[in-house]
């Protein structure tokens, strides 16, 4: 990587296409977030209700496939590992987003070490 001043970094500009993906990622991951507060809010009568419909479109499916039937227990488990993992990507993409998150970039410009005791 090559070293940059801060002139040359003041008249670098950043690209529209990451700026959008900044945009896209960010949307999403709020709306992610939401999505899981939406659904800890509902009842369980309501969460169960769609946990079965779920479990009889996927056992459905396994059916086709001949592959055993999934119980309500592990659809909601999958379901649960799905909105986290999701959320977890989508928390992780700043890092290269974003790159004063990401602490390899910041060694790259003029007075940056990973020396921490030296602050």
């Amino acid at each position: 990587m090559e070293y940059m001043d801060e002139t040359t970094l003041a008249h670098k500009h950043t690209s529209p296409w990451l700026i959008a993906f900044r945009i896209i990622f960010t949307i999403a991951l709020v709306w992610c977030i939401l999505f899981i507060f939406h659904n800890s809010l509902e009842t369980s009568s309501i969460s169960s209700a769609r946990s079965h419909e779920v479990m009889q479109k996927i056992n459905a499916i396994l059916a086709h496939l001949n592959i055993g039937p999934l119980s309500e227990h592990v659809v909601r488990k999958l379901a649960h590992f799905s909105e986290f993992t999701l959320e977890g990507f989508l928390l992780a993409l700043p890092a290269g987003l974003y790159p004063p998150f990401c602490a390899p970039c910041q060694l790259a410009h003029a007075g940056r070490h990973g020396d921490r005791a030296a602050g």
